[in-house]
This record gives C-alpha cells, structure tokens and sequence, in this order.
C-alpha cells in the first residue's frame, strides 16, 4: 500500500478494489452509474483535471474517486471513502447506561479542532460486535461491564453522501466506570440524568451524528415496551 499514488496507479489499485469488493463498485440504480470501463476513465481524464481511482490511501480509510454518469448522460467524478477492509466489518457507538442515567465522553476531534460530547465508539478489528463493545467501554471510561449486559439496537451510516461505512448501535447497562482514556483525546467523563440528556440536545450541547441516532434508537426501543 502507497500512501499516494500516480494517475496509473491510482487506476491500478482501484481496480484491484474493484475485484476486491464489487458490491462497492455496482451501479443498481441509473442516478449516478460508475463508469468501470478503464479506456473510458482514460479517455475522460485526459480532457479533466482529476484523477479517477484510488488517490489517497491510509491504514484507516481509501480516498475513492469515482466516474459517474447521471441519466441525462453528463459525466463528472464523485468522491467517498471506503474502509480499507471493504465493509467487513462495522463500526461500533455504545449508549452506556448507568442505573437510568447516560454516560458522556467529552473528547477532542480533529475535524472540528474543539471538544464533543459523545457517546464512546470506534473501529471493529474483526472481533465479536458486543466484545468489541465491551471493549472500546473498557478502554475509553475504564467501565465495569458485562458482555451479556450489552443489547444491539440498530445500524447507522453516518454520512451517505461521502462514507461508505455502518456503524452498529449498542446499548450497555454498566455497573461503574473509573477514567477517561486520555491519549485518545479523552478530556472528561459525564454522567448525566435523562432530563439534562434532553436539555443538552435541545440546548446544542450535544452535536454528534453517532451520539444523536443511538439515543433515538434507545428511546424507540424504551417506546416499544410500552
């Protein structure tokens, strides 16, 4: 794996991935069909400024830039980013609860150069999905849990326009937990009550995609009981 590749390689390696994971690289619907001819891409690029195929890629994520045609027959790159195991496996955001109250991190993202509440998350290396749970609980809060207290509520895919990924949403009832994990940018955890769970979300507090849909789908789930 190249960090960075030429115009040839980039095709080279994108359809290498093309053999690799074709499901990513169908076209089920006329809207934005990918062109997977190569002397057609070739052909494209050479009247264009961008170069199609692999042009970026990391032990984390693979910077795609696809052809695409749309119905009335204009043709324009479109780009997303693939997990480099081809989708897998998903990721993971627990919804930890301790008694009836949630549990927040407050950690510094990259992106957005500031602090977030969030619910815990991260990757999947290839392990069981309520492990993998219990692990990034572990690792994150220093939390006291159980496998068998870790529910599955639903699947996510946080930005459908640009991220080829799932995330999987669970729900883990906790008995305790100790410290952040602060070389992952860990900087507080929090314990918050239902009503000051709501507030922060009405008050803006709470932004992130991840913590906002596990919430819901805990709340649905708390719904259907009734």
């Amino acid at each position: 794996m190249k960090p960075v590749y030429t115009p040839k390689e980039a095709l080279d390696r994108y359809f290498e991935l093309m053999q690799e994971a074709p499901q990513l690289f169908a076209s089920p619907a006329p809207q934005l069909k990918i062109i997977t001819d190569r002397e057609t891409i070739e052909t494209w690029m050479k009247t264009s400024n961008f170069v199609i195929g692999i042009v970026h890629e990391t032990p984390w994520n693979i910077h795609c830039v696809d052809l695409v045609e749309n119905p009335g027959g204009a043709r324009f790159p479109y780009e997303r980013v693939l997990p480099v195991d081809m989708g897998k496996h998903h990721g993971t955001v627990i919804l930890p609860r301790l008694n009836d109250d949630y549990i927040l991190i407050r950690i510094f993202r990259h992106a957005l150069r500031t602090y977030v509440w969030e619910f815990p998350r991260g990757f999947n290396d290839g392990i069981d999905e309520a492990d993998n749970a219990v692990k990034e609980l572990q690792e994150e809060i220093g939390a006291d849990v159980r496998k068998e207290n870790v529910r599955y509520i639903g699947t996510v895919s946080p930005n459908t326009a640009f991220e080829a990924i799932y995330v999987d949403v669970f729900e883990a009832r906790i008995d305790g937990y100790h410290a952040p994990q602060e070389e992952e940018g860990i900087a507080q955890i929090r314990r918050v009550s239902p009503e000051e769970m709501r507030r922060m979300i009405m008050d803006g507090e709470i932004i992130d995609a991840f913590t906002l849909t596990a919430y819901l789908f805990s709340l649905q789930q708390e719904r259907s009981k009734d």
